[in-house]
């Protein structure tokens, strides 16, 4: 089996592109792996599993991507990491794997940042959310609208969705979403993640065992900041806290507006026990974890994804507190603490102050979780799922596309012709089409039953 995989890689700061790397070693186990990116460098680790090539639009490109039996494209909310992956899902239906199912962060950052298309992003929103969103539209374009306003009412998921021929998504608020934009099949499983194997030493050396350590205990913030990451919110929970001096906090990370935050933990009178170390490479921050004693994990409001950044704070044993909301409302009470979008300065202080109390408990979370991590997150159960899924899309799926493009004939007959009109030709196009793909599932039946050729050197062994 031979499988076009589009995604950012590492060294990217995408986070899937370590979704991407914690998952290709099984992949390239079951088949033969084209890795496809727009990047001009990667890492090279990545050669022992698959081969990587550079995405450039043209013909020669789509020669070698139709030779493949699955292709699978992975779609995030960062424009400079996914939107040469969103223009090639435009010419290429594969099966698209959505870790963000709100985005509109990603759709003003094709138009606005990248194509410098203001009326072109107008009639997006338009189009998917009527007068009220191009109004809306015009406002964001001039920094009257916020990010989070944005993305909470006009989430932009139907024209990511448009061309696939299947959806994989990881949680159920994503499942529910998707399946409102799309008539392509939609599956959602758990977001995968390969559980590190500790040695003796670095599990002894865990700063996590709080019982044993003297305060003050170590809070860890990471990941990309933006302003649904709470910041503002952790910062005034820990200066309304008389206890504050038993913490410090760590923060990792672009932060969305670093210079605001450092101000304000000034003015707050905490800057003396917060740090923003910025973005760091992959062994600095696996240190920090590993000296850390609690994790903060907020997103409000979310845009529908499962978080990487759990599963790694899990992966190291790490008690955590989680936003009650989406897909992290329905993590195990067992394995998080949970704070309330609408009084999270409140739980803030209050779940600080348990852990003060009884840092046992806590430390019994984080064990929790990482039993959770080994037992629903397996790379190999995910990958198998996965390409079953791939397999079952790429079987039924001119049926889909012969819908798609009835419907879309449809839409666009509709604007020219009187509803008297329609059925005939809307009829007459359905039959052409569903006659042009049953050739070419002939074709492929025929081509299918051929003698296999003959072998003339030895097959790629992943």
């Amino acid at each position: 089996m031979k499988l076009n995989w589009f995604s950012p890689l590492p060294p990217s700061r995408s986070g899937v592109s370590v979704y991407t790397a914690s998952l290709l070693p099984v992949l390239a186990g079951r088949g033969e792996v084209i890795l496809w990116t727009d990047q001009e460098s990667w890492d090279p680790c990545l050669d022992r599993y698959a081969e990587v090539r550079r995405f450039q639009p043209d013909s020669a490109v789509w020669a070698e991507v139709n030779r493949a039996d699955l292709s699978f494209l992975n779609i995030g909310n960062n424009a400079l990491f996914h939107r040469w992956i969103w223009l090639a899902s435009q010419r290429h239906p594969g099966v698209l794997i959505v870790h963000d199912v709100r985005l509109h962060d990603f759709f003003a950052g094709v138009y606005l940042h990248f194509q410098k298309d203001l009326d072109g992003y107008r009639g997006l929103m338009r189009r998917y959310h009527g007068d009220e969103g191009a109004r809306d539209a015009e406002l964001f374009a001039r920094h009257q609208r916020d990010a989070a306003y944005m993305a909470e009412r006009y989430p932009l998921t139907g024209p990511a969705l448009q061309n696939a021929a299947g959806v994989v998504v990881h949680t159920k608020q994503a499942f529910e979403m998707a399946r409102l934009h799309t008539d392509a099949p939609v599956v959602r499983f758990e977001l995968p993640y390969k559980v590190r194997e500790f040695s003796a030493d670095e599990a002894a050396g865990s700063a996590v065992s709080a019982p044993d350590t003297p305060p003050p205990y170590r809070l860890i913030v990471f990941g990309h900041l933006g302003a649904n990451r709470r910041i503002e919110s952790v910062l005034r929970a820990l200066a309304e806290l008389p206890e504050r001096r038993q913490f410090s906090l760590d923060i990792y990370g672009e932060v969305w507006n670093e210079s605001d935050v450092r101000r304000m933990a000034g003015e707050l009178g905490v800057g003396d026990i917060v740090s923003l170390h910025g973005f760091v490479e992959e062994s600095e921050l696996e240190a920090a974890l590993s000296a850390s004693h609690l994790a903060i994990n907020l997103r409000y409001p979310t845009v529908g994804e499962a978080s990487l950044s759990q599963l790694i704070i899990w992966d190291h044993s790490l008690p955590t507190l989680v936003e009650y909301v989406g897909w992290y409302a329905d993590l195990p009470l067992e394995a998080v603490s949970f704070i309330r979008p609408e009084h999270e300065i409140a739980d803030l202080k209050v779940r600080l102050r348990n852990f003060l109390e009884d840092p046992q408990w806590f430390e019994r979370m984080g064990k929790q979780g990482r039993r959770i991590l080994k037992e629903r997150h397996a790379p190999d159960t995910y990958a198998d799922a996965l390409l079953r899924f791939g397999a079952e899309v790429e079987r039924t799926g001119s049926r889909g596309i012969e819908k798609r493009l009835t419907a879309r004939v449809g839409t666009e007959i509709s604007r020219w012709l009187h509803p008297a009109a329609m059925d005939p030709l809307i009829h007459h196009a359905a039959t052409e089409i569903n006659a042009l793909s049953a050739g070419t599932r002939r074709v492929e039946r025929e081509a299918t039953d051929q003698p296999p050729a003959p072998e003339t050197g030895p097959k790629k062994l992943l």
